[in-house]
């Protein structure tokens, strides 16, 4: 992917516990998401349910998508 900066902390373990904050941004920055906020709105509250040591802290549904994902016990 041109022209993208690698921002990953290069010691740190991006398996352990604890939140992580995630943007998702759709292709040129497109509006997919237009219409369909209450659909993600409802399929992000439910992530905990649907997935083993995943919770939803906080999120934003515009474009891009921000959210604060917190792990826990997610690869034992």
């Amino acid at each position: 992917m041109r022209g993208r900066k690698d921002i990953r902390l290069a010691k740190y373990d991006y398996k352990t516990d604890g939140y992580y904050f995630v943007t998702v941004v759709c292709d040129f920055r497109n509006n997919f998401f237009a219409g369909k906020e209450k659909l993600v709105t409802n399929e992000l509250k439910d992530l905990k349910s649907k997935t083993s040591g995943v919770d939803l802290d906080y999120f934003v549904v515009n474009n891009p998508q921000e959210l604060i994902l917190e792990f826990e016990q997610f690869y034992k």
